[in-house]
């Protein structure tokens, strides 16, 4: 089952792209080679961005000043967001497990939720909705406490995994069920390259629920993987912050009490590439964004 569009708290700047000049005689770890390609690559505002260098700037929104919850509230502003796909949307799979018949059937491979229409409404297919979408804010610090639970749970059934994407804070609980009568490695990976897992799940019998902390330890953007079903795929958005959302099928979503300033917004997704927009937010204020993806890129 889809989450709704998360309405959550204010956000922080950016270190390195946004600190100023009393900001600089701050004590603070100074960022890796990576941090710095990244802060680099998101400053280059309303370009396609590579999925390694997206998900890296969800790590690196947690490098190098944790974030803390305000006593005071703050000047903060709205941000409603939108992502779409102009053109035609690309089509689905049928998945054909080819082993483990008598515990996998075949099913489609929803990557692309189809939003439900009015009937009668007419199709519009020159900009789709995006759902599955995963959507943060580079740079938050500060604000209000995270409403997230801190024990989420992530269902192997049928050879998929469910939900397909999901948000979670950093520093929870994932309790993988398993439904599958056979043998399942889960791997829990970071989405960069030459990325070692975060820790390796196993199962072999069907009702078998294994809780750990480890896949949820730190931010980033997690791909889960089974090594014995190559098809099955999943993926976590570990946050570091309250401005982490994934879209529903209608590609929405919705951030509340941003902090005034200027942002930029990272979207990733697995069929259509990483993206990132700047937004500008003034106190009492809705900021409108529009991430659109074009068919065929």
């Amino acid at each position: 089952m889809q989450r709704a569009p998360r309405r959550v708290g204010w956000g922080w700047a950016l270190y390195g792209l946004f600190c100023a000049a009393a900001c600089a005689k701050e004590t603070a770890p100074k960022p890796t080679t990576a941090q710095q390609e990244s802060a680099a690559a998101v400053a280059q505002a309303s370009s396609v961005i590579s999925a390694d260098t997206a998900a890296r700037t969800l790590v690196f929104a947690a490098g190098t000043k944790p974030y803390h919850v305000d006593d005071v509230e703050g000047a903060h502003g709205t941000i409603n967001g939108s992502v779409v796909l102009s053109g035609p949307l690309p089509l689905d799979t049928i998945v054909t497990p080819e082993r483990d018949s008598t515990g996998c059937r075949p099913f489609l491979d929803i990557t692309l939720p189809i939003p439900r229409r009015a009937p009668g409404a007419k199709k519009d297919s020159s900009a789709n909705p995006i759902g599955n979408a995963v959507i943060w804010l580079v740079g938050v610090t500060h604000g209000p406490a995270d409403v997230l639970p801190r024990r989420v749970n992530l269902l192997l059934d049928d050879c998929h995994l469910t939900p397909r994407v999901m948000v979670a804070i950093a520093g929870a609980t994932l309790n993988t069920t398993n439904r599958d009568d056979m043998v399942s490695k889960l791997h829990f990976v970071d989405h960069l390259r030459d990325a070692a897992p975060r820790v390796t799940i196993g199962f072999t019998d069907p009702g078998q629920v294994v809780p750990s902390a480890l896949p949820l330890a730190r931010a980033g953007l997690v791909q889960i993987t089974d090594e014995k079903h190559s098809w099955v795929r999943g993926y976590i958005a570990v946050a570091p912050h309250p401005f982490v959302a994934v879209t529903e099928a209608d590609g929405e979503f919705v951030f509340e009490g941003v902090p005034v300033g200027s942002y930029q917004l990272v979207v990733w997704h697995e069929r259509l590439g990483a993206r990132v927009v700047p937004v500008k937010i003034e106190g009492g204020f809705t900021a409108t964004v529009g991430v659109k993806y074009q068919a065929r890129e």
